[in-house]
């Protein structure tokens, strides 16, 4: 690693308190980290991701972002993509010289176009723009096996309503409809039934949910649970809700309480 001192910022997405939501942490001035270093400062630090910023390869474009788990490099995530956006503006390393403001990172998975808004002069909001629309992948394993990994029942999966389908906007996930808002909040890990499901990038990000709602009218809120290999699972998650947009749109009411199994 480069001798010398690098800037870092933690920041909390998707809430409106410190130490809430999903943290993050995002190194501003990444350019002369190699892989292998970003790999092991994102191993220290045990979050979720923690993101590396560089010049953009294109100079159209505003940044380049690396994203890591504290195992492996993520093409694209939601959390990290938003909160490094409001942590950038925040610094003053992206203007926002009106209320709302354009830029677009590279990631992995191409451009992303991302909307800052401020308010009373501070970053305070963000949204971005899929850079693919979603890939379908195979079938999902059977029910009772998947059942059996999240310690549930096959009755207890709303499989007359939706079915279990594997997708990706950038990071596959296995999506999972459960009946009841109960039966989200008993989801606990069996490793062992975990292990026996087909070992795939299709099966590693485990996206469950409900129809039901905490509250008339509420968005999507989450549950803890274990993590597949070593990722904690999220307070909130970002990535996952792409292609969970989707699965509202095609098969009726949106999801309203998940939670992501991540590996």
């Amino acid at each position: 690693m480069p001798e010398g001192r690098y800037r870092f910022y933690t920041a909390d997405v998707f809430t409106s308190q410190a130490f809430g939501g999903n943290p993050l942490a995002v190194f501003p001035d990444a350019e002369d980290l190699a892989t292998d270093d970003m790999q092991r400062i994102a191993n220290e630090f045990n979050l979720s991701e923690t993101v590396f910023v560089q010049p953009p390869e294109d100079a159209k474009h505003t940044k380049k972002l690396r994203i890591f788990t504290p195992q492996r490099e993520l093409p694209f995530a939601g959390h990290p993509t938003v909160g490094t956006a409001v942590v950038l503006a925040s610094i003053g390393a992206i203007t926002c010289s009106s209320p709302e403001t354009s830029v677009v990172f590279e990631e992995g998975v191409g451009p992303i176009p991302i909307t800052i808004r401020t308010a009373e002069g501070q970053a305070a909001y963000a949204q971005f723009s899929v850079a693919q629309l979603p890939e379908f992948g195979p079938p999902a394993p059977p029910p009772e096996a998947v059942a059996a990994a999240l310690s549930l029942t096959v009755d207890e999966l709303a499989l007359d309503i939706t079915p279990i389908q594997t997708a990706s906007c950038g990071v596959p996930f296995m999506y999972i409809p459960v009946r009841h808002l109960a039966g989200v909040e008993r989801v606990r890990v069996n490793q062992a039934a975990l292990d026996e499901l087909p070992k795939n990038k299709w099966t590693s990000h485990l996206y469950v949910y409900t129809r039901e709602t905490v509250t008339p009218g509420s968005g999507c809120t989450r549950s803890d649970v274990c993590p597949r290999h070593g990722a904690w699972g999220r307070p909130r998650d970002g990535f996952g809700r792409l292609v969970a947009g989707w699965r509202a749109r095609t098969y009726g009411n949106p999801v309203c309480r998940h939670a992501a199994l991540a590996n």
